[in-house]
């Protein structure tokens, strides 16, 4: 194992930055900043996904990703009831360990489709966010196991990616196969690479999934023994709540944390908030930056009237279920099934264990088809109509935990929290990098994205910081 967790640091010393939230931006950015030669301080909330029993739960990409979702390793925050589903509330997980989602969730890799970028930056202002220009950070964070375009792909990045033709284990294969099918006889293209050229179309997924493991941010960039001689300035402090951060005279001073029950003070010549799309605009606003009258409202003083908390985004699904009459290569229904999976997994035998268990993906637009069947008898419309289609996603969206945008990225005067290199308007030496700077979800899983965004923020803070750069004059150059 590479980088060790520190001992809380002394209230005298002082770092180059210290990052709030060990998440997977936050670990994307501790990491390259210590690689380019800052003195790194990693503030994470709950505890490193490295130790011994937590490692045997987050390290396999097919089991308890939802029991991990449910327990003390998430924040599992509930919204209030909403008009829009039907008085329903909803259930909203978020990783509490090092690597945060990225040691808790599905591990489906989706980039987003290029032309949400181009319209990041051509509609809503954001230069320097268009395809082109993120394409390298995504790059920069992947190791693909696939026959990619080098152009499109990366081949030597922390984050090992996986396509599911390389581990046809998958226990929904035949119904994958099965789906697929009927996409291309709806009419819609199988596509080779959804994270390269073209989103559109239908594809086996791919997953951060190595060998039958996990490759979480933390495992990849903080604690990879090929990397850790480069990570010499890096510290991690565990178990580390942020509550304030020192503003004074809207310069970012450092952070007030609480550790075992004692709150402690750190200073630093940068503070970078990767607490989240709910952490993030949480602590700004704790902090006295964010919407004035809220503030007030609550016996807080505002020092930055900015729209923290607002243009809250995310994607929703809703089930549909079909019968499935034939026999099935893995039935978890079986006992047998499920031993002999298990025993393959831990033998390294490979099989379906050693892959999410969502198999296959579609991205297209869609229209009401008229073959639907009646799902819920209760709804008072024709089930192949729009209006029956509107209510059944009132009874039935949920979450897919996708929440971004609170702090949202954009031109100066557009209602944005950041500008276009992540500081909020009007403060210094403070950055937000993290799902909340997105003006609106990409068009899939969101990971992917904020690694890309923790790719960019700390390659503008080396930009800023020529004194942090290591000997080779590169910032944060190695992979």
């Amino acid at each position: 194992m590479g980088t060790s967790l520190s001992i809380p640091p002394s209230l005298e010393e002082e770092f180059d930055v210290v990052v709030v939230g060990g998440g997977s931006t936050g670990c994307v950015v501790a990491a390259r900043l210590a690689e380019g030669g800052a003195r790194v301080l990693l503030l994470e909330a709950g505890p490193s996904n490295q130790e011994r029993g937590i490692r045997r739960r987050v390290g396999s990409p097919f089991l308890q990703s939802v029991q991990l979702q449910t327990s003390e390793l998430s924040c599992v925050y509930s919204t209030v009831p909403q008009e829009a589903a039907g008085g329903r509330a909803s259930r909203w997980p978020r990783g509490k360990l090092l690597g945060g989602c990225s040691s808790v969730n599905q591990c489906l890799y989706v980039r987003g489709d290029p032309r949400t970028f181009d319209d990041w930056e051509t509609r809503l202002g954001c230069q320097g966010w268009g395809w082109k220009s993120v394409l390298k950070h995504f790059k920069k964070c992947e190791h693909y196991h696939g026959d990619g375009n080098p152009a499109l792909r990366g081949f030597d990045g922390p984050i090992q990616v996986t396509k599911a033709e390389k581990r046809f284990g998958l226990a929904t294969r035949e119904v994958c196969e099965l789906f697929l099918a009927a996409c291309e006889a709806a009419g819609i293209p199988r596509v080779e690479d959804y994270n390269g050229e073209t989103q559109t179309g239908a594809s086996v997924i791919q997953a951060t999934v190595c060998q039958g493991v996990r490759s979480d941010a933390a495992s990849a960039y903080l604690f990879d023994a090929t990397r850790a001689a480069r990570l010499a300035s890096l510290r991690i402090v565990t178990g580390a709540c942020a509550e304030r951060i020192q503003l004074e005279e809207l310069r970012a001073r450092g952070v007030h944390f609480r550790l075992k029950g004692e709150l402690k003070y750190v200073r630093a010549k940068e503070t970078v908030v990767c607490a989240g799309a709910i952490g993030s605009p949480q602590l700004l606003m704790l902090s006295g930056i964010g919407p004035k009258e809220h503030l007030e409202a609550v016996g807080l003083e505002c020092q930055a009237d900015l729209a923290v908390g607002s243009n809250l985004c995310d994607h929703l699904c809703f089930p549909l279920r079909f019968s499935w009459r034939e026999p099935l290569a893995f039935n978890p229904a079986r006992q047998t099934s499920t031993l002999i999976s298990r025993a393959q997994h831990a033998l390294g035998k490979g099989g379906v264990y050693d892959f999410p268990p969502v198999g296959a993906l579609c991205f297209c637009q869609s229209k009401v088809a008229e073959s639907y069947q009646d799902l819920d008898p209760d709804i008072p419309h024709d089930p192949a109509s729009e209006q029956y289609m509107r209510e059944y996603v009132r009874r039935y969206a949920q979450t897919v935990y996708h929440h971004s945008g609170t702090c949202r990225l954009g031109p100066e005067g557009s209602e944005s929290v950041v500008d276009l290199r992540l500081r909020p308007w009007g403060v210094k030496q403070l950055m937000v990098a993290d799902a909340s700077v997105m003006p609106y979800c990409v068009s899939g899983n969101i990971n992917a994205a904020c690694l890309m965004i923790g790719e960019q923020a700390a390659t503008f803070l080396l930009e800023d910081h020529q004194e942090f750069r290591s000997d080779n004059g590169e910032p944060g150059a190695s992979q």
